[in-house]
């Protein structure tokens, strides 16, 4: 395989990935420019025909679920996000990367479809609400060279998978240690309040985010529509294709998986039902704290993107949120202990 090929990253403007470097929508804003399309209301249509360019062509999507949640997030950043100018180049950017990495991945199982049978086993997931030292935590585990964790260029760039032997000299790799921290230079308060290097394990939310229905999408941006949307919609769809990335990366590097996320517990139900084999490892700390503490990440993080005050929207909003997956959390415990499940 040719692993330096020509090619449009899907990182380059993802939010999640202006920590990477690439300055953010520089690349699919020269595409939809070049194509005379203007950068503000982009169509889901625009977007997918953005995105075969950007792929090289590719046109299959896999499960059409995805278009619910990327309209969804479409309209909810054009009726709620007042954003900056930083702000509408990574939504866009984000969308492009999130549908440019679907792409391959989808043409990749096309290509191998032996591995839609491959077994996920028994993956280990640490579903703490945020802000409970999950990212620490999964950073220790990651130590464990039985693990396989997630990294942030195979999470954004999955085609092709790579080997045990180069994961550490891939050139992606490679590229993601030497970029500059785009978000730290922009926003160096946020990287004070939630570090998150290259080369140690990223939220596999982001794989929830290439299925458009992840929480990280309304905590990166304002997005109130999206976010009620997002609390009362079926999950299974995007764990489904969270299985389909785990199991291209694991096809020649394989290990027992370990993520971590806090925003599985908006769906516990969903991540179950496609993973019944996983373990849990559930992190504590008083809830009152945890509001706090996330609201303080929300403030910088989306202040990023937007120049507007969102502190009303802040307080009213996140600690509902939060208020909502504890109660997730606490019911999907008791579930789990009364079936005998918990240690």
């Amino acid at each position: 395989m040719n692993r330096n090929r020509s090619r449009v990253s899907p990182g380059d403007a993802n939010p999640s990935i202006i920590a990477g470097g690439t300055a953010p929508g520089s690349t699919f804003r020269s595409l939809l420019r070049s194509g005379g399309i203007h950068t503000m209301g982009l169509t889901i249509d625009e977007l997918l025909r953005a995105a075969s360019e950007a792929s090289g062509g590719l046109q299959d999507f896999g499960d059409p679920s995805f278009r619910e949640g990327l309209g969804v997030f479409l309209d909810s950043t054009a009726a709620d996000g007042r954003f900056n100018a930083i702000g509408e180049a990574a939504a866009e950017g984000m969308c492009l990367g999130n549908l440019v990495n679907r792409l391959r991945v989808v043409d990749w199982h096309k290509n191998n479809p032996a591995a839609a049978d491959d077994a996920v086993e028994a993956p280990i997931f640490l579903i703490g609400l945020p802000r409970t030292g999950t990212t620490a935590l999964s950073h220790l585990l990651s130590a464990d060279p039985a693990n396989r964790s997630l990294l942030h260029w195979e999470a954004n760039d999955s085609v092709p998978p790579p080997t045990r032997a180069d994961y550490r000299t891939d050139q992606r790799f490679l590229d993601a240690l030497e970029a500059p921290d785009m978000l730290g230079m922009i926003n160096p308060e946020f990287k004070s309040i939630h570090h998150d290097p290259p080369d140690m394990p990223i939220e596999c939310a982001v794989l929830l985010g290439q299925e458009f229905t992840s929480l990280h999408l309304a905590t990166t941006f304002n997005v109130d529509g999206y976010m009620q949307w997002l609390l009362a919609a079926d999950h299974r769809p995007a764990y489904a294709y969270h299985r389909m990335v785990l199991q291209t990366l694991q096809s020649d590097y394989t290990g027992r998986w370990q993520l971590k996320s806090p925003v599985h517990l908006v769906d516990p139900a969903a991540l179950l039902a496609v993973y019944p084999d996983a373990r849990f490892v559930l992190t504590h700390r008083d809830p009152a704290n945890v509001v706090a503490s996330v609201c303080s990440l929300v403030r910088s993080l989306t202040s990023t993107f937007s120049d507007a005050d969102w502190t009303d929207y802040i307080r009213s909003t996140w600690p509902e949120v939060i208020g909502t997956l504890l109660d997730n959390q606490n019911a999907f415990r008791d579930e789990q202990i009364a079936a005998g499940r918990a240690d």
